[in-house]
């Protein structure tokens, strides 16, 4: 394969190092990707408490809720605390962090549930975990006690999508 630069540059590229390069780009521009997505999705969490606030149906039905939940987008971690009325996003620095249930997703799955029009693998929790999308580890008492209060709250973000 001959390649021209300028105006009287001519260069013969072997077929392999051209390929090699494209592949190189496109795992750089990959990993920029998912960089921004994560950065993305811990701002996503960070906002949950204030589009809690907005909805006085999810502070009425929380008032007597209580449940910690690790929320963790690949390396990105961050814990949820959804007691007497109010949701917290905490900083999840170490295992000693205390946490019920943790619900563990890269970056991507967190994204396509907070669409407006989620795929039906993304719709739902649940629905990620059988797509194997998603991992639920933890005591599931107080996720089973407050399901639809807690998926309504991971949901909330749609309605800014």
């Amino acid at each position: 394969m001959a390649a021209q630069f300028g105006k009287n540059l001519n260069f013969i590229l072997h077929p392999s190092a051209v390929v090699s390069y494209e592949i190189d780009q496109m795992v750089c521009t990959m990993q920029h990707k998912e960089i921004e997505m994560s950065n993305q999705i811990e701002s996503i969490f960070a906002r949950l408490p204030g589009l809690f606030v907005a909805r006085s149906d999810l502070r009425t039905r929380s008032e007597k809720a209580r449940a910690t939940l690790l929320l963790e987008a690949g390396e990105d971690r961050v814990r949820l605390r959804i007691a007497d009325g109010a949701v917290t996003v905490l900083p999840a620095n170490g295992p000693m962090d205390g946490w019920d249930i943790a619900l563990r997703a890269d970056s991507g799955a967190w994204y396509d549930h907070w669409q407006a029009i989620p795929a039906p693998d993304a719709f739902d929790i649940f629905g990620m975990v059988r797509r194997g999308r998603m991992r639920i580890e933890g005591d599931f008492t107080p996720l089973m006690r407050h399901l639809q209060l807690i998926k309504d709250i991971l949901a909330l973000p749609r309605a800014a999508a």
